[in-house]
């Protein structure tokens, strides 16, 4: 399961950097973002991604958000 999680966590930073580098429109970024925000509000996906993090490393804004998104649920 966590190599599925890592596959998707690996997805939503491209499209996380898509958004801010200004290679998408607000309108997809804005779906992309809904999806990923829904997915860090289910219990597996924030634990998934506390394990993943130790021990792979994403660019800090990433992380930042992903963080936000956590704290957000809660």
């Amino acid at each position: 399961t966590l190599r599925y999680m890592r596959a998707y966590f690996d997805l939503c930073s491209e499209e996380y950097y898509l958004s801010k580098s200004g290679d998408i429109d607000k309108r997809t970024w804005a779906e992309w973002e809904e999806g990923i925000r829904y997915a860090f509000s289910k219990k597996a996906f924030r634990d998934g991604w506390l394990k993943i993090k130790l021990d792979t490393i994403y660019y800090e804004d990433f992380s930042k958000f992903a963080n936000k998104c956590i704290s957000d649920s809660q």
